[in-house]
């Protein structure tokens, strides 16, 4: 079973098999790029509509901190996809050091809404006692509930990351795209910091991989946003 083999048929045939497609999907898959501070549809680039301003920063360019705030106010979690281990290690550490001040000026209730203060104290303690971990940048931004996943961490670390974001305690998870095939980690929204030109450059079967983390049944109404590119951005 996959959702981005493109040569099914002729995968059935050679095994012998029956061949059956659907598009159905229990939950609606809203895709949109982001340009400037409006979403548009990926296909037409037609306007969808303006995320919130109400955790605008300068020091964020591409407003990934402002997206992930928007869903965190809305009690959902989020899933970064980066090119490479360094720059989920830098997003990570952007949007924890940022949601560490934003949260410190809301008041005392959002902030328990948001981040789930009592579970998160718990799961630190849970994380440090079952993988004993040194990486000095991850023991910083659990804390605030973001985390990053990559294959730089030891097998112990991924999965208490893992486990922390499917059981709702990290709320943001920052990773490399090897995680988007094979890991089951459904978010209700899943950013794509993409890189749309070079090695590194997004393919079309990495996106459908990617999106994919979205919508999954038995959450709540979920919504996946495309290439978030600052030339992009700017050329739009």
């Amino acid at each position: 079973m996959s959702a981005t083999i493109s040569n099914l048929a002729e995968i059935a045939d050679w095994l012998k098999a029956h061949q059956f497609e659907t598009h159905f999907r229990p939950v609606e898959l809203e895709e949109g790029i982001l340009i400037g501070k409006t979403i548009c549809d990926v296909q037409t680039l037609l306007p969808l509509r303006s995320i919130s301003s109400r955790f605008e920063l300068p020091a964020d360019p591409e407003r990934i901190i402002q997206l992930c705030m928007e869903s965190l106010s809305l009690g959902d979690s989020v899933l970064i996809f980066c090119s490479s281990k360094a720059e989920t290690e830098k997003v990570a550490t952007v949007v924890s050091n940022h949601l560490r001040e934003l949260l410190s000026e809301e008041p005392q209730q959002d902030f328990n809404h948001m981040l789930k203060i009592d579970a998160l104290s718990f799961f630190v303690e849970y994380f440090q006692n079952e993988t004993q971990s040194s990486d000095e940048i991850l023991l910083t931004t659990i804390p605030t509930g973001v985390a990053f996943h990559h294959a730089g961490l030891t097998m112990e670390e991924r999965e208490a990351v893992e486990d922390g974001f499917r059981a709702g305690v990290l709320r943001i998870l920052v990773a490399t795209s090897t995680l988007s095939s094979g890991v089951n980690l459904p978010a209700q929204r899943v950013i794509i910091k993409a890189q749309l030109s070079g090695p590194s450059a997004l393919t079309n079967i990495a996106y459908r991989q990617m999106v994919g983390r979205a919508g999954r049944l038995g959450q709540s109404s979920k919504e996946d946003f495309g290439p978030v590119d600052k030339a992009k951005t700017s050329a739009r």
